[in-house]
């Protein structure tokens, strides 16, 4: 048995060759990417998506999704309306604003009686 004390360097064993070879897949994968995205080359796909028939295609009517103007208005208004019932210690007109499940003091409520409750204790203990 021959004492062969010359060690092999890393890339010459079947882990340091695997490791060369998915260093440049990736390399020229990243290229490819950083290319395309550049605008220098493009690459389009081979297969073309089938058209999908216009009976198929549903459009909704423009009373169903209000314009973000609306979205706005909506949220200040209801901004407003939760101000006012807090500053007025309103219970009953807070928990018609909450929606359950309702995320308040890091706790998740379920019911609007837990919701009521929170208030409660909230309110009458701060003032």
């Amino acid at each position: 048995m021959s004492n062969n004390n010359e060690e092999k360097s890393f890339w010459s064993t079947l882990p340091g060759i695997l490791t060369g070879i998915a260093a440049i897949l990736t390399a020229i994968g990243g290229l490819i990417i950083a290319l395309n995205a550049a605008g220098i080359i493009s690459i389009s796909p081979d297969a073309t998506p089938t058209p999908t028939p216009p009976s198929a295609i549903l459009t909704p009517s423009p009373t169903s999704t209000p314009n973000k103007e609306a979205y706005l208005r909506n949220a200040e208004k209801l901004t407003g309306d939760w101000f006012v019932a807090f500053q007025n210690i309103n219970i009953d007109a807070l928990v018609k604003l909450a929606d359950t499940p309702f995320f308040f003091d890091q706790e998740i409520l379920l019911s609007t009686s837990d919701v009521r409750e929170k208030y409660q204790l909230l309110l009458y203990t701060a003032s």
